[in-house]
């Protein structure tokens, strides 16, 4: 069988008989004939040296003898092809490609050194030039097995799935007793291009050969998830657990799956077996918090985080996903104490950065939250979360010009994102370009038709312009059917109905508004308009007074009342 060459360049010893005869042409009487030359007796014993030294694993004396062979026959090719591989055992590659290309100058149809090149651009990663040499191979040999093994690496390397698994199927219908590895990396490929009935029958197929090889059995649970059947699935991930418990990935694919049913306890098992068979396995432990935080055990989770802190103080992640928890829960002053210490101990990390600035925001500390959020797309420009951040604190500093940098960057690395949209629609009604803020809602409004914030907030922007007044109060009363409560909604309702003449209905929304938002300052100014309208001109004057105290630099309210 022939061996199958993987991604780094593998040495094998080639005893040669001794050292090649070369072919010259000379020139008698006008007439070309070929002569043969001899060997050389020295270059001989010298090559034999080095074969000697090879097989007691003394390379450098190998290359000291093949060179000293080179002296007596320098155009030897199998010389060369040695000296070239006592150069890739001593890991001088240049060198070794300069004798290799050597012996492929006295010898171009040799395959060894061929191979050899091939070999070394593959362990380079110069993927063109290491195709192009595989192909002549094969061109040439075209039941190279090897050949076809490593042209399917740099398939896989360049990202063309379907190529490697051509390149592969050719491996085992050649080399139908090839390495089981071989098998298991074409199942592979099979599931990564989404071909699960190949994928499943090949890794059946290995299991008919060897019932007790574990990872085959892990492949055909990859399968059976990929096809919904959660039963088959769990039944394959525990029969390749049952032959090798330290598969650590079935064990997270099985324990993923009994949290996806709710079944707690076993998933936690699952983790703890983990636990015992390596106690320094951090990843384990930090799983069975985050099975308790499912769970919402959330004082279980934080309590097993604090544990993993003690144990190992340089490890940032028990932060980061302490951070996380308070952060969902709302405790954010807790969020960002953790969060600060992950950019601290792993400066690199990007979701320290992103998390601790959203805590900060929640905070209203927005100076220090920009820089965090900032320093977060460093790492990840396109961030969808980062950018949406960005764009909402830069619009409550009222730097609306950089909000809608950030928001429409959120919007388009995110498309449908309707809380971006949303933000971003109202930063464009603040900044006066309402044909863009009215075709973003209208689109919000065709995806959630029954969006609460966006009926609002598309109402309150045509009610501040006096236009399509009746359409604007459907919308808003769209929205209070969803939040009867809500003062923003309420307040909109209540000045619609004020500019239409509507003075009394205005007034008990904007009444109702005002027990609901008594900080807010315009909430404040249209109930005293009403109220003015009404002949309650005292009640206007003490409102917009309150109002005033509110926002103290209100000219609207300062010059109604006279100020």
């Amino acid at each position: 069988m022939k061996k199958i060459i993987a991604l780094s360049v593998v040495l094998s010893i080639v005893v040669f008989s001794g050292c090649a005869s070369v072919n010259k042409t000379v020139k008698t009487d006008s007439r070309s004939q070929s002569i043969q030359k001899e060997p050389s007796p020295q270059a001989m014993y010298r090559y034999i040296d080095g074969v000697i030294f090879d097989l007691k694993e003394n390379y450098a004396a190998a290359l000291l003898a093949y060179q000293e062979a080179l002296l007596y026959d320098s155009t030897s090719a199998e010389i060369n092809l040695a000296v070239a591989k006592e150069y890739l055992r001593l890991g001088k590659i240049e060198s070794a490609i300069r004798f290799l290309n050597r012996t492929l100058r006295l010898d171009a149809g040799n395959k060894d050194a061929t191979e050899f090149i091939a070999n070394i651009y593959l362990d380079q990663g110069k993927w063109d030039k290491a195709r192009k040499i595989y192909k002549e191979i094969l061109q040439n040999d075209p039941d190279n097995v090897s050949a076809y093994y490593n042209l399917a690496q740099v398939y896989l390397q360049e990202g063309d799935g379907e190529m490697a698994v051509d390149a592969l199927e050719k491996v085992v219908e050649l080399e139908p007793s090839v390495d089981q590895q071989v098998y298991i990396s074409l199942g592979e490929l099979y599931l990564k291009l989404e071909r699960y009935d190949d994928a499943e029958k090949i890794f059946i197929d290995i299991i008919k050969r060897d019932e007790t090889e574990s990872f085959a059995y892990y492949g055909v649970g990859l399968v059976k998830e990929a096809k919904q059947d959660t039963l088959g699935a769990i039944s394959y991930y525990k029969r390749s657990l049952e032959l090798n418990n330290q598969l650590a990935f079935a064990r997270e694919r099985l324990s993923a799956l009994y949290t996806s049913t709710g079944e707690w306890d076993s998933a936690l098992n699952l983790y703890k077996e983990e636990i015992e068979l390596d106690s320094t396995n951090v990843s384990a432990m930090l799983a069975v918090s985050e099975i308790y935080r499912k769970k919402g055990e959330i004082a279980k989770a934080l309590e097993n985080l604090e544990k993993i802190k003690k144990k190992f103080p340089g490890d940032f992640r028990p932060y980061l996903d302490a951070g996380r928890i308070y952060l969902d829960d709302g405790e954010f002053a807790e969020a960002f104490n953790n969060l600060k210490i992950v950019t601290e101990m792993a400066p690199d990390n990007f979701l320290g950065w992103l998390f601790g600035g959203i805590s900060l925001f929640h905070q209203n500390n927005l100076n220090e939250a920009s820089y965090y959020l900032e320093e977060a797309l460093k790492f990840q420009s396109d961030s969808p979360l980062g950018n949406y951040y960005l764009g909402v604190l830069y619009s409550q500093k009222q730097q609306n010009e950089k909000a809608v940098e950030y928001l429409e960057k959120a919007v388009s690395v995110r498309p449908g994102w309707v809380a971006a949209m949303n933000a971003l629609a109202g930063v464009y009604e603040t900044l006066g370009t309402y044909e863009k803020s009215d075709s973003l809602f209208e689109k919000i409004l065709s995806i959630e038709p029954e969006n609460a914030l966006a009926l609002n907030n598309y109402a309150y922007s045509l009610s501040t312009r006096g236009i399509k007044l009746d359409r604007a109060l459907e919308m808003v009363r769209k929205a209070l059917e969803k939040e009867p409560d809500n003062g923003a909604y309420l307040d909109t309702a209540g000045w619609i109905y004020f500019l239409k003449g509507g003075y009394e209905t205005a007034k008990d929304y904007l009444e109702k508004a005002w027990s609901k938002r008594q900080e807010s300052a315009e909430v404040g100014e249209h109930l005293g308009d009403v109220y003015f309208k009404l002949g309650l001109k005292e009640k206007a004057v003490e409102i917009w007074k309150e109002a005033l105290k509110l926002q103290p630099d209100n000219q609207s309210i300062k010059k109604k009342l006279g100020l």
